[in-house]
């Protein structure tokens, strides 16, 4: 039982730190406290509780919960409904509801973060009112099941395009939600996320501590004053340094400017001014260990001062912590903060942690203990010895290099003091340039994404053109590894005039109608104008799948054929909600649709190869088919490409026919999927090879996932075709290699999968006749 006046002077004491803690989460913390010392006794200290409440702020900025475990925020949330159902809150009801749904939707946005995506469905459910039924189907979201962000902000976009009745706060909260989650994503140049430890002294017997994040920024204000040196004043809160200062960023600018000097080709032509800036200035933290980040930043802004072609840019979502000196050595920070700086970036939306190589070990330590609890947060951390290995690291900093007529072009616009001569000069530069290397080269010859735009470039990787796909396609493409792996741009030459022309897809593009709809485009550099667009629809019925009431296709990737009758685009779309899967088969110069093959399952991936040596191109594609719950591969000749695939009963589209593939492969599951992955129906094939040297085709199939170390693995098979597209051998991953040992010796299965298994597998292969599946071995004879 609390004593009284002990609770009415921790009552004053709270109201006086109230009124002075600038930290959201540390009055939180304050008023959790003072409810734990009232033991329950809630209905006596009924008056106590409502006033606080009414102070009891709410996260409205990103930053403010960063590095909060959100179980400690569900513990909160289990205190305040037990406080709900013993006091009357009649007069308070707006404000609790307030702050409860706040915490909810900072839990969802956490749980998000750390790819705890169970966690998240449940609070989406709870702060929406809807029953997101497709949110629990994860291979509705490829690509997206490592990234829980990502997939929140896919399933939003979707569900804000849908037509459907929500109420004017539903509307609010996914429009709100929508608007975070975006603005987590977003990159912004010149910014960077820095790990802080805030303390907060309570009295003359304890203290208060947190891990958190900063958004920092550098901007550049012009020329600087002293002809000796840069100029970066320190315009933020910092103990010890609450004037803004030069001296706070002499070792950080010294640093950047002896790395810039190192380079090839760079002169020092003057000196420049600028200011360090912290987003939500009313945190205050101490210390040296943003010190890193800003050399790093001020360094991108020296090279991005219009003289030089080769740019860095460090990435936004990227968190740097560490001291540096003027010889761009990275210094330790100080060890009492590594676990709290740790939490900072663990339980936040970053994706890396950059600090000091001497320190690596201890960093490392506090995340593995974090990641226990969330195995799927998979947080790396890299360490650095110097201000130069931030920009080697591809995963930390983005390399550009500028193409020479821009280059030029910028160049000229820097000579400040020849302003009046620069139309003369860009006119003589243009004509030199004319006549040494002839007209600008406009024919297309490279492509990247960059925001919402597609990039088109010569090739001298001068951008030529820039074309709008909308940010979903950008987002998705921006990446080489999904450029190349699963291309959505053509560069042909479709008229035969020596320039190529662009063929590109777009995804979840919203049109006046308000659908959700994908679409291929011809375009026209030369000409400025569009060829040909194609929107991507489902024409077909299901009449024994009643549920299948979306006829829009989500565009996966792109290949280009040459046939009998000129050049075709394959296109392959998947259904967004639904099992189908269509390959349309468009012609190159007039965008018809020629033929379509209705894959009853997503296909994965594909690809177009000769693989039969007739000197003629086939697709071959891999994925699932839903009617036998089996990883499927499929190979197709474009010239007897249409119907459908292999299917059951209750699948059976109307107004199509089968199709009359070259060969239809289903894989089975092997014994190691049955144990990891024992609710999934099917497992998948996610990429297809083909080897030109050894006329092999390889199918990477997914059994499943499995946590090992904390960390989450794939457990993969891979099975390779000869060129009769016979089993010619099965491999299998590190992954499926340890839990098949482990499965082992828990007793789960009674031997290990060796040769002898393999080669039984090999034989359960199934091969379509065009009537029914044979086993390999029962195939080939009859072949």
């Amino acid at each position: 039982m609390p004593d009284p006046i002990q609770v009415e002077q921790d009552f004053q004491k709270l109201i006086e730190y109230f009124d002075s803690a600038l930290s959201i989460r540390h009055r939180y913390k304050l008023f959790f406290d003072f409810i734990d010392t009232l033991e329950g006794e809630f209905k006596k200290y009924e008056s106590y509780i409502i006033q606080l409440l009414d102070d009891l702020p709410l996260f409205t900025d990103h930053l403010s919960w960063s590095g909060i475990d959100p179980k400690e925020i569900e513990e909160n949330l289990s205190v305040l409904e037990r406080i709900h159902t013993q006091i009357d809150l009649s007069g308070k009801n707006d404000q609790y509801n307030e702050r409860k749904k706040n915490l909810q939707e900072v839990c969802l946005l956490l749980f998000s973060c750390l790819n705890h995506l169970e966690k998240a469905v449940y609070y989406l459910r709870k702060g929406t009112g809807l029953s997101w039924p497709e949110a629990n189907s994860i291979e509705n979201y490829e690509g997206l099941e490592n990234r829980g962000l990502d997939w929140l902000f896919e399933i939003l976009s979707v569900e804000l395009k849908r037509e459907s009745k929500r109420s004017a706060e539903q509307q609010e909260f996914l429009e709100r939600l929508h608007e975070q989650v975006k603005d987590l994503s977003d990159s912004r140049e010149r910014s960077i996320l820095v790990p802080v430890a805030e303390k907060y002294s309570l009295d003359q017997t304890g203290s208060s501590q947190y891990g958190r994040l900063r958004k920092m920024s550098v901007e550049l204000y012009g020329e600087a004053d002293s002809n000796s040196r840069d100029e970066l004043i320190w315009m933020t809160n910092i103990y010890g340094a609450e004037i803004p200062s030069l001296e706070q960023t002499k070792a950080s600018i010294l640093a950047s400017r002896k790395l810039f000097a190192s380079g090839s080709n760079r002169t020092n032509s003057g000196y420049y001014r600028g200011g360090v800036r912290f987003e939500n200035t009313v945190a205050f933290h101490n210390g040296n260990s943003a010190n890193l980040g800003i050399a790093a930043l001020w360094y991108s802004i020296l090279l991005g001062t219009g003289k030089q072609r080769e740019r860095y840019t460090v990435y936004s979502n990227v968190a740097i912590t560490g001291d540096i000196n003027k010889d761009g050595s990275v210094q330790p920070v100080d060890e009492t903060s590594i676990r709290l700086k740790a939490e900072a970036v663990f339980f936040s939306w970053a994706t890396m942690l950059v600090i000091p190589s001497s320190q690596r070990a201890q960093f490392e330590a506090e995340v593995e203990k974090l990641s226990k609890k969330y195995p799927d947060r998979g947080l790396e951390v890299i360490g650095v010895n110097r201000l130069e290995e931030i920009f080697y690291d591809r995963r930390i900093a983005a390399h550009n290099v500028q193409g020479r007529i821009h280059y030029l072009l910028n160049r000229l616009k820097n000579e400040h003091s020849k302003f009046v001569l620069i139309p003369v000069i860009i006119a003589l530069l243009l004509v030199v340039l004319r006549l040494v290397y002839g007209p600008i080269d406009r024919n297309p010859q490279n492509f990247s994404y960059e925001g919402s735009s597609l990039i088109i470039e010569n090739k001298n990787g001068a951008e030529i053109e820039r074309i709008e796909v909308g940010e979903q396609t950008a987002f998705r493409y921006k990446n080489p590894a999904t450029i190349e792996g699963f291309p959505l741009t053509i560069l042909f030459d479709i008229n035969n005039d020596g320039i190529n022309e662009v063929i590109y897809g777009k995804r979840n593009r919203l049109n006046q109608s308000n659908r959700e709809i994908s679409d291929v485009t011809a375009y026209s550099v030369s000409g400025d104008s569009i060829i040909w667009n194609r929107e991507l629809m489902l024409n077909y019925n299901f009449p024994r799948q009643s549920g299948v009431t979306q006829k829009e296709m989500l565009i996966r990737e792109m290949g280009l054929v040459e046939t009998d009758d000129g050049f075709k685009v394959v296109v392959n779309a998947n259904s967004f909600y639904y099992f189908q899967t269509i390959l349309y088969l468009v012609d190159a110069e007039s965008g018809e649709v020629e033929s379509e093959y209705l894959h009853i399952g997503h296909i994965r991936d594909m690809i177009i190869e000769d693989i039969d040596g007739d000197e003629r191109e086939d697709v071959i594609f891999t994925g699932i088919n839903n009617a036998y719950w089996l990883a499927s591969m499929g190979v197709l000749d474009v010239e007897n490409f249409h119907g459908f695939s292999p299917l059951t009963r209750d699948y059976k589209p109307a107004g199509i026919h089968s199709a009359n593939e070259l060969y239809y492969i289903l894989l089975p599951k092997t014994v190691i999927a049955e144990y990891t992955s024992p609710i999934l129906k099917y497992n998948e094939g996610r990429s297809i090879y083909y080897d030109v040297a050894n006329q092999t085709t390889r199918v990477l199939v997914e059994e499943g996932r499995t946590t090992f170390r904390n960390q989450v693995g794939e457990v993969l098979v891979s099975v390779s075709f000869d060129e009769n597209m016979e089993p010619s051998g099965v491999g299998t991953s590190d992954v499926y290699d340890i839990v098949a040992r482990d499965l082992y010796e828990e007793g789960e299965i009674r031997e290990v999968p060796d040769f002898d298994y393999f080669e039984t597998y090999k034989d359960s292969i199934l091969y379509w006749t065009g009537e029914e599946f044979l086993l390999t071995r029962e195939y080939f004879k009859n072949n």
